[in-house]
């Protein structure tokens, strides 16, 4: 079988508006070729904080400095199947590898994916956000 014009596919978690129904979903996800949706998933190992009109996740090992703050457990998004040119518009939009930076993180039911992140905060703006945190893990509970 020739396999010379099959296109990369790259799963992503999403955990805030890219997640269906989500103003991003519509703009870059909703109905468009080569990108599949595979279900409602969760990952450990992170922390989300509400940044205003959109969520960011933050590494536990981060948060684990302020010994007052509970470490939330599981992060609830969507998984979705993207090609490559999907994979980069996604990296536009999350400002990749500037704003965020993105990993391979194992979900409960999906396998390895890709999620967008905020890395190596200093200190002084990570204190700013600890008041942002949004213990249920779930952005479809805040918007």
């Amino acid at each position: 079988m020739d396999n010379t014009n099959k296109e990369n596919t790259h799963k992503v978690f999403a955990y805030g508006t890219l997640r269906v129904g989500q103003g991003n979903y519509s703009y870059l996800l909703k109905d468009e070729p080569g990108v599949k949706y595979l279900g409602e998933d969760t990952i450990e190992g992170f922390t989300m904080i509400h940044l205003g009109g959109f969520p960011a996740l933050i590494e536990n090992n981060f948060v684990e400095d302020f010994a007052e703050i509970r470490v939330a457990t599981k992060v609830v998004g969507d998984v979705f199947e993207v090609n490559d040119e999907t994979m980069t518009n996604l990296d536009a939009l999350e400002g990749y590898p500037t704003f965020y930076n993105r990993k391979e993180v194992e979900t409960e039911n999906n396998g390895t994916c890709w999620v967008y992140y905020h890395e190596n905060l200093s200190k002084d703006t990570l204190e700013r956000y600890m008041g942002n945190i949004i213990y249920f893990n779930n952005w479809l509970e805040v918007s």
